[in-house]
């Protein structure tokens, strides 16, 4: 009965979280509210100088160009700067609920959301990366990217404290509507 009571008090808190705090995690207060990390290109300007090689072997600056890279064109193609969204559909299965499922062991439970696309999980911390291949050593420089997994993971004390306060009134509920049961 206790371990029936805890579950479903487990389970109460973290669909709380994907129904009230998740879709904070693709709005742009997470930049501040999370420390979310920031993205290819978000601190430059929407315009960029082109750079070009002169005859002369000096580097030359020419005209100006739209900045290519992730954030300023999500923003020109899409019109949004929010993270984690580029055309919505990780926002929509994450937040679907037939897309969270939460699994129980022991004294922990943790919710999963299945369905993410590939580069959620995908993460490097960026430095000098050494790769054999084909017999032949390779080192090369990786660019630092956001941990988009350990950013959707992020909880504030605040949160924590919510989930923990649903979770509690789950599992009063649960005992009270079986002590009624059995006193009738």
């Amino acid at each position: 009965m206790y371990s029936e009571a805890r579950k479903a008090a487990f389970e109460a808190g973290l669909r709380h979280w994907q129904r009230t705090f998740l879709p904070l995690h693709f709005e742009l207060i997470a930049y501040a509210r999370y420390g979310y990390q920031p993205r290819s290109g978000q601190t430059e300007g929407p315009t960029v100088p082109r750079q070009f090689l002169a005859r002369d072997g000096t580097l030359k600056w020419g005209k100006w160009r739209q900045n290519p890279k992730y954030f300023w064109r999500k923003y020109r193609e899409k019109g949004h700067m929010r993270p984690d969204v580029f055309s919505g559909e990780s926002k929509r299965v994450a937040e679907n609920p037939a897309n969270f499922k939460v699994s129980d062991r022991g004294m922990t439970s943790r919710g999963v959301i299945t369905g993410l696309p590939r580069h959620f999980f995908q993460y490097h911390k960026g430095g000098m990366v050494t790769r054999k291949l084909y017999g032949v050593t390779q080192t090369f420089f990786v660019a630092k990217q956001p941990d988009k997994k350990g950013e959707l993971e992020t909880l504030t004390n605040a949160e924590i404290a919510e989930m923990v306060a649903v979770a509690q009134r789950r599992f009063d509920a649960y005992f009270a509507s079986r002590s009624a049961a059995s006193a009738a």
